[in-house]
């Protein structure tokens, strides 16, 4: 026999003798445990610390608690409490959730649409849905020579303007008096998301849906129109072209996450000051760049109407007069005089999550928009796995 067998059989035994003795120091440890807490209460531990070190993969990142609960927003937003954006400074906050549902309608030309502007004020529209009596083929805005509440109801060129449940009036966000350099509310949207489904008769849940998120915050309804004449906002076939477009066919619900243009969107005032008239606008619209829709003259920045313009939409084509459920919710923070100190609690910072979480979501909404048949939170995790990336309940991302 070669040495070099020799050596190796020696190896091999020396590896069975360590294997016996390491699983009899196991079942010595394992029976004195049992004498104390019981044989079911052990089996009970080491099948969890197994579990735990399966799920673990070798060389994975392991998102923090609050860049975890930060992501799971944008996958299932109505089961997540307690959201924030982990990026400094790292405020308390009041963290809550603004939401609105109900029921819009494919227009007479067989084309209908939900538009959202992000918002956290309560008394200005934020959402803009399609009635039956729709007769456009394109994403139009608000009419210019009728006020937010007269056409609240939409009609045949204009959609339905619906506000969401925020206790904050506009004003709150943008009035700034002599004695103080902020706000009495500021606050900032830490997710977004929109989806609609097909209602009614099943024989009617069949057409197309294009969900579009305007990558730089552009306005996506146009600018005014009068009651004779339609707007100028995308069509279809526009909204088809784009490469960061989900289209899809004979799907019966689609969901689209609202994403920012940029990082200064996920943080709190833009810009204040009693000489600023334009940007504290954006206090309460922080997804819109340059463009607001005014209440009676079209898209500008001189009227006290004022509201953000749509930078996402969902539109879809079917059977005219048919019905389409939406759901739009938002995870929000609030901070300022006007918040209550015990609503407050604190937030977290954990700038690696947070950098990490926004590259898995523009990842998955661009292979949500080319790759056919696939939802955004199936994505979402395809991007997980490639990236190696996993939820985790540890205070920082690691």
């Amino acid at each position: 026999m070669s040495k070099k067998i020799r050596k190796q059989q020696n190896k091999q035994l020396r590896k069975r003798v360590k294997r016996k003795a390491r699983n009899a120091a196991k079942r010595v440890v394992a029976s004195v445990a049992s004498a104390y807490v019981g044989r079911d209460a052990v089996q009970l531990v080491r099948s969890g610390m197994a579990s735990v070190g399966r799920s673990i993969k070798p060389n994975s990142t392991i998102l923090g608690a609050c860049a975890s609960r930060y992501l799971r927003s944008f996958l299932d937003p109505f089961t997540v409490d307690n959201v924030c954006v982990p990026i400094p400074p790292a405020h308390p906050s009041w963290k809550t959730k603004l939401y609105q549902r109900g029921v819009c309608f494919i227009g007479t030309a067989g084309f209908g649409f939900v538009a959202v502007a992000p918002s956290l004020c309560g008394d200005r529209p934020c959402i803009y849905a399609t009635t039956a009596e729709y007769s456009q083929t394109s994403l139009n805005g608000p009419v210019t020579d009728l006020t937010f509440d007269a056409q609240a109801n939409g009609g045949n060129v204009f959609p339905s303007q619906i506000k969401i449940n925020s206790p904050f009036a506009h004003t709150l966000f943008t009035d700034v008096d002599t004695d103080r350099d902020s706000p009495a509310v500021e606050g900032r949207i830490v997710s977004a998301s929109l989806r609609v489904q097909y209602a009614g008769r099943a024989v009617d849940q069949q057409g197309l849906m294009v969900g579009i998120s305007s990558p730089n915050a552009g306005c996506l309804t146009g600018d005014q129109h009068t009651v004779s004449t339609g707007g100028n906002g995308y069509r279809m076939a526009e909204m088809m072209s784009f490469p960061y477009a989900d289209v899809e066919m004979n799907k019966k619900q689609m969901t689209i996450s609202v994403l920012p243009s940029d990082l200064a969107s996920d943080d709190y005032t833009i810009k204040t000051g009693p000489k600023d008239e334009f940007n504290p606008m954006r206090n309460a619209f922080p997804y819109t760049e340059t463009l607001y829709r005014d209440g009676t003259s079209g898209v500008g920045h001189n009227n006290n109407l004022r509201s953000g313009t749509a930078t996402t939409a969902i539109a879809f084509t079917g059977t005219p007069g048919s019905s389409v459920y939406y759901e739009y919710v938002q995870h929000v923070e609030y901070k300022g005089t006007a918040i209550s100190p015990r609503s407050l609690t604190q937030s977290e910072v954990d700038y690696t999550g947070y950098t990490i979480v926004k590259d898995i979501l523009m990842k998955a909404q661009n292979m949500c928009a080319n790759t056919n048949q696939k939802s955004f939170q199936k994505c979402v995790y395809e991007v997980m796995g490639k990236m190696k990336v996993q939820f985790g309940t540890g205070y920082r991302t690691k």
